[in-house]
């Protein structure tokens, strides 16, 4: 409200106001972790054997749909990769940090909402400490392997000097509508990727499916069929929305052929397919 009474060499009023600031939450997106896969090469036998086993318990009742099937199939899947492979620990954001100051940071972590505040802090200050330790340790190892370098070899010295320079971040053009109007909005945004997608992308002009009458059968698709197929997947890719990698498909026996054999030929002939195939996840790239 105006203070009149109050003078301060000014022609305008003073206003003293009284605000309840609340601050937005940020959540932040935890990524899936990634399957070890390095552990598949080496448990290849244990892997096919216990997936053999768990896919003789899948119903063989005619009644099954595809987005059962296949749920069959991938949790008897993932369970036994859980078991063999499991997934990758975080990996270091900086060359210096350590295994033991992860492992600090994550029981830093885990014990926040049990422990005091003045404990939280002991802790953080322990986690600072050892970090700094770490960052001169390994940045004088790096000097003494650069002085090594200059006295043998300038060329290798020379790359590695290049690999420590600091890269210049990536500039984001942003997001523009059909007119070339920037966007700014979030929800503006979005939208914009839903028409580009639906509109321009994947624009279909083929009209509705005709409707086939047809009284003779659909060709089976063979066991040997699909082998075939999966081994000519590429190794090392990111996995769609069912978190499945290729490597996991081609360690499946006899009995995970033959069951996703049955699920290819379902969808041939029912033409539905599992809700898993009908989604698609873009990273948006400008």
């Amino acid at each position: 409200m105006p203070r009149h009474d109050v003078d301060c060499g000014s022609d305008h009023n003073p206003v003293v106001i009284t605000t309840n600031t609340k601050l937005k939450k940020v959540v932040k997106k935890q990524r899936p972790k990634k399957w070890n896969r390095d552990k598949l090469s080496r448990e290849n036998a244990k892997f096919k054997e216990e997936t053999e086993d768990r896919m003789r318990s899948i119903d063989n009742a005619d009644t099954v749909t595809p987005d059962q099937l296949w749920h069959e199939i991938k949790s008897r899947v993932e369970e036994v990769a859980d078991n063999i492979c499991g997934k990758k620990a975080s990996e270091k954001k900086q060359q210096w940090m350590t295994t033991e100051i992860l492992g600090m940071m994550e029981h830093r972590r885990k014990s926040k909402n049990n422990i005091s505040h003045e404990e939280y802090k002991t802790m953080s200050k322990n986690i600072q400490k050892t970090c700094r330790k770490a960052k001169e340790s390994y940045y004088q190892q790096l000097c003494d392997e650069l002085e090594r370098l200059d006295r043998m070899n300038s060329n290798i010295l020379h790359r590695k000097v290049k690999n420590l320079k600091e890269k210049k971040p990536h500039v984001q053009l942003g997001i523009k509508t059909k007119e070339g109007v920037l966007l700014h909005s979030d929800d503006e945004i979005i939208k914009r990727w839903e028409e580009y997608i639906g509109e321009e992308l994947f624009m279909d002009d083929r009209g509705d499916a005709p409707e086939i009458a047809s009284s003779e059968k659909p060709p089976v698709i063979s066991q040997q069929e699909v082998e075939d197929t999966i081994r000519q997947l590429p190794n090392n890719k990111a996995p769609g929305v069912d978190n499945l990698p290729a490597e996991f498909l081609k360690e499946l026996g006899p009995q995970g052929m033959q069951q996703i054999t049955r699920l290819i030929n379902l969808i041939y002939c029912t033409g539905k397919l599992p809700d898993d195939f009908l989604v698609s996840n873009f990273i948006t790239i400008p």
